[in-house]
C-alpha cells in the first residue's frame, strides 16, 4: 500500500488525465494504512460528479467509524442508505450505524441498524453481536438479547464473559433463573475481569437458591464466593441466604457436617441443624435401618428448642421405637410429642394415636389401647383417614378379648365395606355369632366373605369355619362337603390338613369307619410330616384295633415303612440330644448348633418327621446365619418338598432369597413360585410375587414378566410399593419388546410419583418418548418438574440434561442446549457414559456457531 500511495500520489498531479482515479487510488492506499486524516481530506475533494463519488463517501463513512466521530458517521450513514437503497456497501453502512449509535447510547437505533446488518450477512462479527445484544436488553427485548448475546459465547475472553453476564440478568428479567444459573455460572469461571467474575458468582448463587439447582450446586455456590470474596460487600446477603441453602440441595449429611464445622450456630443454623438430623433420620427409618435412625431422631431432639419449628421427631423417634420393639421407650415419645404446643397435622395427629393404640394392643393392655384409638376416632373427618379401618377393626379386637362381644361387634360394623381390610371384620363378626351359638348367622356372613372377597388371606380361614359351624350343628355330611371343597380350592393351606383330618374324626364318629380309615390314609399319604399324621396314625390304629383288624393294620404300616412315617414304637432315645441342639440354637451358638444337629440328623433321623423335620430347620437356619448358604439352600430344599411340615413357607422364604442372592434367578423363581400358593400372610404374598416378577425381568422373560406385573398392578391389595415396582418392570419389558406406547402408560404413572425409587429413570424416559413424538414442549416441562422437585438420582438428572439440550436443538436454539451442556459439563462430576455424550454434542454446537461469526 506504501509503494501504491506513491505511486498514485505521483500521477495526481495537473495535466494527468487519469488524476482523478489516481486522487482515489491515492486516498484509499492512504485508507488501508490508516493514515485516515489524509485519506478523508482527499476523499472529501471528489466531486458529487465524478463516477467515484458513491464510493467515496462509503470510505468516508468508514473513516468517521474508525476515528469514533459517530455523530458525522450517523448523518452520512442515513443519507447514503436513503440515497443509495441498492448500493452493495449497505450492510456495512448498517454496522457502522448500529455501532455509532451505540456508542451514543441510542438502543433503540443501535438496535434497528445492528439487526438489519446482522439479517444481511451470512457471517456477522462477533463484536456487533454483542453490541446487539446489549442493544436489545436495554429496549427489554429480553429473547432477542440472549438469542445475539448467544452468538458470541464460543470463545473464552472478556466479552464472552460480558455476554453471559448480560444473558445471564436477561433470563431474570423473565423470571428464568434456571436459565440465568447456568449465564453466571459461565461467566463466573472466567477470570478476565475479577470485578465482573464477583458479580457473576453471586449473580449464580442467589439463581441457584431460587431456580432450585441440581447437583449439590446451591451449596457449592454460596461456599465458593465466601472463599474466594471474604471481604465482598456481597457477604451479609449470601450469610443470610446460608441457612436456607443448607437444606435446598437435599445433602442432609452435608448440612449436618457443614454446621458442625461452626463454632457458633446462630438461631437459623440451629433450625437447619435440627431439621437435616430429621431427615436423615427419615431416610434411614425408609430404609428399615431403624437403630440408626433412632440415633439420628435423637441428635435432631438434643437440637430442639421451643423456636423450633415442629416436635414431629419425638414422633418419628417413638415409631422408629415402636419397630425396634422398645415399648416403653415408643409410648413416651409418642405421649411427649402429643403434649407438645407446636402446631401438628392430621397425619401426625392420628399416626400418634394410631401407634399408641397398636402399643398398648401388643402389650394386651386392651382398656389403654382402647382409649387411643376412641382419642383416634374423635378427631374431625377421621373417616377419611387411610387408618380408620384398620384402627376400628383394633378397636374391636381391644372389645373382643375383654369380652365385650357386643362392643366389639359395633366396631367391626363400623369398618367400611370398600376398605382393604373388610374381610377381617367380616371373619371376626362371623367368629363372634360363632361364640354366641348364633351359627345360621355366622354361616351367612361367612358367605357373604367368600363371595365379597374371593381374594382374601381369610378365604381358607371362612371355609375351615364353616366346616367347623356345621360339625356344631351336627350336619355332618354339609361339614365333610365344605372341608371337600376347602381342600380342592387350597390345598397348601395348613387349614387343609386339619380339615382332612377332621373328615377322619366326623366318619368315625357317625361309625363309618371305612370312610373314617380312608380319610385318615388320605391325611397320612398328602401329608406325611406333619402333625395331623400322627394323630392320623393313632386314629387308624384304634379304629383297626377296634375292627380287630391288627393284622390289616400292621400291614398297612409295613406298606409304609421306608417313606416318611416313623415306626409305632418309635424311641424316645433321641430326647437329649435335640433338647440340647435346639438350646444350643436358641442362645444362638450357630457353630455349636450345627455340630449337634448335624449328629442328630445322622443318629436318630433315617425317616424326616417330628423332631427330625425341625432339627432340619435349626440346622438350615444355623447355616444361614453363619453364611453357609449353599450347605443352607439344601436343607430349605428338603423341607420345601416335604409337605404338610410347619418350615414349608419359611423354607422357601430362605430358599427363593439365597439362590436370588446368587443371581441363579431361573431356581429362585421356581421357589417364588412354590411359595405364592403356601404364603400364610399378605407380606408373604407380596414377596412370592415381587420375586417371580424380578426372576422373569432379570432372565429376560418380557412375556411372563408382563403377566405378573399386570396381575400385581391389577390387585388391589398390593402395596404401593409393589405396584411401582410392577410398573417399572411391566414398562421396561414393553420398551424390550418395541412397544413404546404401551411403556409410556406404565412411565407416566411412576414419574407422577418422584419420591418413588423408579421416579426419575421413569420420568426420563417418559420424556424421551415425548421427545421421540415431537412433544417438546411437554417433554421439557416433565424434565422441569424433575429438577424442580429434586431427586438423588444423580445419573438420571443428568441424562434429562443431555435431553434438554437435543430438545433445544430441534428447537434450533443452539445456545441454550449448549448451556445445558456446560452446566451439566461443570456440576455433574460422575465419571460415566454422560461425559462423553456431552463432548460428542457440544462438538456438534460449536462446529455450527463457528459456521456463522467472523473472527
Amino acid at each position: 500500500y506504501e509503494s501504491a500511495s506513491r505511486g498514485f500520489q505521483a500521477s495526481s498531479g495537473y495535466g494527468n488525465p487519469h488524476r482523478k482515479e489516481a486522487d482515489y487510488y491515492f486516498a484509499y492506499s492512504e485508507l488501508c494504512m490508516g493514515h485516515y486524516k489524509t485519506a478523508l481530506d482527499i476523499f472529501v475533494n471528489i466531486a458529487p460528479t465524478d463516477i467515484r463519488y458513491e464510493a467515496s463517501q462509503y470510505h468516508i463513512l468508514q473513516i468517521y467509524d474508525r476515528l469514533r466521530q459517530y455523530t458525522k458517521a450517523v448523518e452520512l450513514g442515513e443519507m447514503l442508505i436513503s440515497a443509495y437503497p441498492d448500493n452493495s456497501n449497505n450492510s456495512e453502512a448498517y454496522r457502522i450505524l448500529g455501532e455509532s449509535f451505540y456508542y451514543k447510547q441510542n438502543w433503540q437505533e443501535a438496535a434497528k441498524y445492528l439487526s438489519l446488518y446482522a439479517n444481511g450477512r451470512q457471517q456477522v462479527q462477533r463484536s456487533d453481536m454483542y453490541m446487539l445484544g446489549i442493544a436489545r436488553y436495554m429496549c427489554k427485548e429480553y429473547s432477542s438479547a440472549v438469542s445475539s448475546l448467544g452468538k458470541v459465547t464460543y470463545e473464552q475472553d472478556s466479552l464472552s464473559q460480558n455476554a453471559y453476564l448480560f444473558i445471564g440478568h436477561s433470563y431474570l428479567q423473565q423470571n428464568r433463573s434456571d436459565k440465568a444459573r447456568m449465564a453466571f455460572q459461565s461467566a463466573s469461571l472466567m477470570n478476565f475481569d475479577k470485578k465482573l467474575q464477583e458479580e457473576s458468582l453471586y449473580n449464580y448463587a442467589l439463581a441457584t437458591y431460587e431456580s432450585k439447582a441440581p447437583f449439590g450446586e446451591t451449596t457449592k455456590a454460596f461456599e465458593r464466593f465466601i472463599a474466594e470474596y471474604p471481604k465482598s460487600t456481597h457477604l451479609n446477603n449470601i450469610y443470610e441466604h446460608l441457612t436456607d441453602v443448607y437444606l435446598s440441595d437435599r445433602q442432609y449429611d452435608k448440612v449436618v457436617k457443614s454446621t458442625e464445622n461452626l463454632h457458633s450456630l446462630t438461631p437459623k443454623l440451629k433450625q437447619a441443624k435440627e431439621l437435616a438430623l430429621f431427615c436423615l433420620g427419615t431416610e434411614a427409618f425408609y430404609k428399615k435401618n431403624y437403630t440408626e435412625a433412632a440415633e439420628l431422631f435423637s441428635k435432631s431432639i438434643e437440637e430442639y428448642s421451643r423456636n423450633s419449628v415442629s416436635a414431629q421427631a419425638y414422633l418419628w423417634r417413638g415409631e422408629t421405637y415402636y419397630r425396634l420393639n422398645k415399648t416403653d421407650a415408643a409410648k413416651k415419645d409418642l405421649t411427649t410429642f402429643l403434649s407438645t404446643k407446636q402446631g401438628k397435622t392430621f397425619e401426625q395427629i392420628t399416626n400418634a394415636y394410631y401407634t399408641l393404640g397398636y402399643l398398648y394392643f401388643n402389650d394386651r393392655q386392651y382398656k389403654t389401647a382402647e382409649q387411643y384409638f376412641l382419642k383416634l376416632f374423635s378427631i374431625d373427618n377421621i373417616t377419611d383417614c387411610i387408618l380408620f379401618a384398620d384402627a376400628m377393626n383394633r378397636l374391636g379386637d381391644c372389645y373382643f378379648n375383654i369380652r365385650n362381644l357386643q362392643g366389639a361387634m359395633e366396631a367391626y360394623n363400623k369398618v367400611p365395606s370398600h376398605s382393604s381390610v373388610a374381610d377381617y371384620a367380616l371373619f371376626q363378626k362371623a367368629f363372634i355369632c360363632g361364640l354366641q351359638k348364633q351359627y345360621d348367622k355366622k354361616l351367612n356372613i361367612l358367605s357373604s366373605l367368600l363371595t365379597q372377597y374371593p381374594q382374601s388371606e381369610y378365604h381358607d380361614d371362612a371355609m375351615y369355619e364353616i366346616g367347623r359351624t356345621y360339625v356344631l350343628q351336627e350336619k355332618n355330611t354339609k361339614a365333610i362337603d365344605s372341608y371337600r371343597k376347602l381342600q380342592n380350592r387350597h390345598p397348601q393351606s395348613p387349614l387343609t390338613r386339619k380339615a382332612a383330618l377332621e373328615i377322619g374324626m366326623i366318619y368315625s364318629n357317625m361309625k363309618q369307619n371305612s370312610n373314617a380309615i380312608q380319610a385318615y390314609k388320605t391325611v397320612i399319604d398328602r401329608y406325611p410330616a406333619s402333625e395331623e399324621t400322627r394323630v392320623a396314625l393313632e386314629s387308624l390304629e384304634a379304629l383297626y384295633i377296634e375292627a380287630n383288624k391288627v393284622d390289616d393294620y400292621i400291614s398297612y404300616r409295613e406298606s409304609i415303612a421306608g417313606t416318611t412315617i416313623s415306626s409305632i414304637a418309635k424311641s424316645r432315645e433321641d430326647s437329649i440330644s435335640f433338647i440340647a441342639a435346639e438350646k444350643a440354637f436358641a442362645r444362638a451358638e450357630y457353630k455349636t448348633a450345627i455340630t449337634s444337629l448335624t449328629n442328630y440328623l445322622a443318629k436318630f433321623c433315617e425317616n424326616p418327621t417330628g423332631n427330625c423335620i425341625t432339627a432340619q430347620y435349626y440346622l438350615a437356619e444355623s447355616l444361614f446365619n453363619t453364611k453357609e448358604y449353599d450347605r443352607a439352600l439344601s436343607y430349605y430344599d428338603k423341607l420345601a418338598s416335604l409337605s404338610g411340615n410347619n418350615y414349608v413357607e419359611k423354607s422357601l422364604l430362605r430358599a427363593s432369597e439365597i439362590t436370588y442372592s446368587n443371581k441363579d434367578f431361573s431356581k429362585a423363581k421356581l421357589y417364588f413360585e412354590k411359595l405364592l400358593p403356601v404364603a400364610g400372610n399378605m407380606q408373604n404374598k407380596e414377596t412370592a410375587r415381587l420375586g417371580i416378577l424380578k426372576c422373569n425381568y432379570a432372565i429376560g422373560d418380557t412375556d411372563a414378566t408382563i403377566s405378573i406385573a399386570s396381575v400385581i398392578i391389577d390387585d388391589a391389595a398390593s402395596s404401593d410399593e409393589l405396584v411401582a415396582e410392577a410398573r417399572y418392570c411391566r414398562a421396561m419389558a414393553y420398551r424390550t419388546e418395541n412397544n413404546p406406547d404401551s411403556a409410556a402408560y406404565d412411565l407416566k404413572e411412576l414419574c407422577s410419583d418422584l419420591s418413588s425409587e423408579y421416579g426419575a429413570e421413569a420420568l426420563y424416559f417418559y420424556s424421551q418418548y415425548l421427545f421421540d413424538n415431537k412433544k417438546y414442549d411437554e417433554a421439557e416441562a416433565e424434565i422441569n418438574r424433575l429438577i424442580e422437585h429434586g431427586t438423588p438420582q444423580q445419573y438420571w438428572l443428568a441424562r434429562c440434561f443431555v435431553l434438554l439440550s437435543d430438545i433445544y436443538v430441534d428447537k434450533n436454539d443452539d445456545f441454550m442446549a449448549k448451556q445445558y451442556l456446560l452446566s451439566l459439563r461443570e456440576n455433574y462430576l460422575t465419571e460415566d457414559d454422560i461425559q462423553q455424550l456431552i463432548d460428542e454434542k457440544l462438538q456438534k454446537i460449536i462446529l455450527r456457531e463457528n459456521e456463522g461469526i467472523l473472527q
